[in-house]
């Protein structure tokens, strides 16, 4: 499914819902049964841009997600003084992030950003380093755009907001999974009469 919609961005950017699959039995419009974001079928088309479309490559491409992961899981750990080299183990050696970490699921890139935005956010919160702050903008920002419950990022950020620091880019943080959010569903719903989410409740 997310490779036809990946091929779909492809010839289409402005239309990634906008075609017929026959996945339960009969050819239906995505649009009416793809209840997700796109931004991994987006990555994909992406990807097979600069790389060849087979197997081997795809899964070197959802791979960069885990390895996000790892990375944004060490700098919590780093900054909560737990083992780093534990910590990615036991990340690592999960089952669900093992098999997930370089198959085309949704679940390791949600994680990723989730553990990008909040690592990056609370950098920025105790340096006011910009570059923090983009990092932790842009993984918010994309975080509910590959799965809706990526908007679980918000009220973790909103918690660093207790602290005090720096509330004005705290704030903008917390509002910018919201903000994709309602980018996209506002977006299906022009382009196809009806926003993406509401396909949860089908």
């Amino acid at each position: 499914y997310y490779l036809a919609i990946a091929q779909q961005i492809t010839r289409h950017p402005t239309d990634p819902y906008g075609f017929r699959i026959n996945w339960l039995g009969a050819p239906k419009l995505v649009s009416e049964t793809f209840a997700n974001p796109p931004l991994v079928p987006a990555w994909i088309a992406a990807w097979e841009g600069f790389f060849p479309p087979n197997e081997y490559s795809i899964h070197v491409a959802m791979l960069c997600f885990g390895l996000l992961s790892i990375h944004g899981l060490v700098l919590l750990a780093k900054r909560y003084q737990v083992d780093t080299s534990l910590a990615a183990l036991l990340l690592c050696f999960s089952p669900a992030f093992f098999l997930g970490s370089q198959v085309v699921m949704l679940d390791v890139p949600m994680l990723s950003l989730l553990l990008l935005g909040v690592t990056y956010a609370l950098a920025y919160q105790e340096t006011g380093r910009k570059s923090a702050w983009a990092v932790a903008f842009v993984a918010s920002f994309l975080c509910p755009l590959t799965k809706y419950n990526g908007l679980l990022i918000v009220p973790l950020l909103v918690l660093l907001l207790v602290d005090g620091r720096r509330r004005i880019g705290i704030s903008v943080l917390a509002t910018a999974p919201i903000s994709s959010f309602i980018f996209w569903n506002s977006f299906t719903w022009r382009k196809y009469g009806r926003p993406n989410v509401l396909l949860l409740f089908d």
